[in-house]
């Protein structure tokens, strides 16, 4: 349970550190890649089969 929770609480403690976040919506791992470039994405919240 903690760790379901911690996944929507990502946002939000995003937004209170002033660091940015991206949304993907539903996985694409193409999509997921060029956005991670083009965001320059140092950190990532997925489930080990998305990795």
């Amino acid at each position: 349970m903690v760790v379901y929770l911690w996944s929507w609480a990502l946002s939000y403690y995003a937004t209170m550190t002033g660091s940015d976040y991206v949304l993907v919506g539903k996985f694409d791992p193409r999509k997921h890649a060029l956005l991670s470039r083009k965001y320059n994405v140092s950190w990532r919240a997925m489930v080990p089969t998305m990795l």
